[in-house]
């Protein structure tokens, strides 16, 4: 939604064909979003009112509103679910930090957990992908890999390992 010039979200979804995923970034979070926190929150409670398949915010929204649109999800949860991301666009945390962040991550109950970095070397890549037979054993559904030119093996790897699809909730 950040990158839309109007963020009028009913004609795009009201005809969709497909699952649909709408987030709604800062710039601090690669996205375009300049206003209010409570603004680009509310724009993803609306496209859970319109019925998307799901919303992506955050792990690192502030604290209040982000329960606040959680607790909403929750009672939206057959129609809407909830994808939770953490982006990291300079580096790849250490594995107990990757391992920690997953953790908390997984308290929230979000039906997905993303956790993207940038790969410096292509070790990272290795920590980052490490995190998904992490979540499958723990049963939890998980988009995992790296950014920049380094972490291109990652998006090969990760479907092979078993990344989560989005859409197997939502088949159409």
């Amino acid at each position: 939604a950040d990158y839309l010039e109007e963020t009028e979200l009913a004609p795009i979804l009201t005809h969709r064909m497909k699952p649909f995923i709408v987030t709604n970034r800062r710039k601090e979070e690669g996205g375009r979003f300049e206003g209010e926190e409570r603004r680009r929150l509310e724009i993803l409670k609306q496209a859970m009112d319109l019925g998307v398949d799901y919303i992506d915010v955050e792990v690192g929204s502030e604290e209040l509103l982000l329960q606040s649109l959680i607790d909403e999800q929750r009672k939206n949860r057959e129609k809407t679910g909830l994808l939770l991301s953490y982006h990291d666009f300079r580096e790849t945390p250490s594995s107990p930090a990757l391992y920690d962040l997953f953790d908390r991550m997984i308290q929230v109950k979000a039906e997905i957990v993303k956790i993207v970095t940038f790969a410096q070397s292509y070790e990272d890549n290795l920590r980052v992908l490490s995190l998904i037979p992490y979540a499958k054993k723990r049963g939890q559904e998980i988009v995992a890999l790296c950014m920049g030119e380094k972490g291109k093996i990652s998006r090969i790897l990760a479907p092979m390992m078993g990344r989560s699809g989005v859409t197997r909730r939502h088949a159409r």
